[in-house]
């Protein structure tokens, strides 16, 4: 069987990520002090933090229960998964409630660098950016409820949200805009990821 026990009096970053008993997976965690109140319904658990809410579907294949000051995840023996699968789909909901937790607690974060001459992005008000990319005009970038951008300097972005598959999809969508082009390295590049960059032609 499958087992988890996940602190609810504080949020934890994962270390290592999962340890592997024969019949059990258990949890290591690092606590930090922060609060959190918890309820399921249905399939559906409700996390409650500091910064907000997150409400996920809980798998058919995971049950969930309370002991003490921990949230207990187990694995329904009566559901029939072949075992790769169940491990899978186990391993993938702990570490959804983990970034849940982390999100309505500290929140996830991107950060966007804009290399090239001209590229910047400005504040413009009303949750409202300019972002110049070299373009023949400037792109309008709107702020929304899920993820929240800011502009730390004017080539620099940040995005964060406590949902952070959300924080991800508005970054990537930002990043789409200009990928960084091999040559020069211009573009947007997420901060601490290099891009493999070519040698130009050489004339003859």
């Amino acid at each position: 069987s499958l087992l988890a026990k996940i602190s609810t009096r504080f949020f934890f970053d994962l270390v290592p990520p999962w340890t592997d008993m024969p019949d059990a997976l258990f949890i290591t965690t690092k606590l930090s002090l922060f609060s959190i109140i918890w309820s399921s319904f249905d399939l559906i658990i409700s996390c409650e933090g500091p910064l907000g809410t997150l409400n996920l579907e809980i798998p058919k294949s995971i049950s969930l229960s309370q002991e003490k000051d921990n949230l207990v995840l187990s694995q329904i023996k009566s559901i029939r998964l072949s075992s790769k699968k169940s491990k899978a789909i186990f391993n993938t909901f702990c570490s959804t409630i983990n970034n849940a937790f982390k999100g309505i607690c500290t929140g996830h974060s991107k950060q966007l660098n804009l290399v090239g001459v001209g590229y910047r992005i400005e504040d413009v008000g009303q949750d409202k950016f300019s972002l110049k990319l070299g373009y023949s005009n400037p792109i309008t970038l709107e702020n929304d409820s899920d993820a929240t951008i800011s502009a730390l300097k004017p080539t620099i972005i940040q995005v964060k949200g406590i949902n952070k598959q959300k924080v991800s999809s508005k970054a990537a969508e930002i990043y789409n805009l200009r990928p960084p082009e091999p040559y020069k390295g211009k573009g947007v590049l997420y901060k601490g990821k290099s891009i493999l960059r070519k040698e130009g032609k050489k004339l003859s």
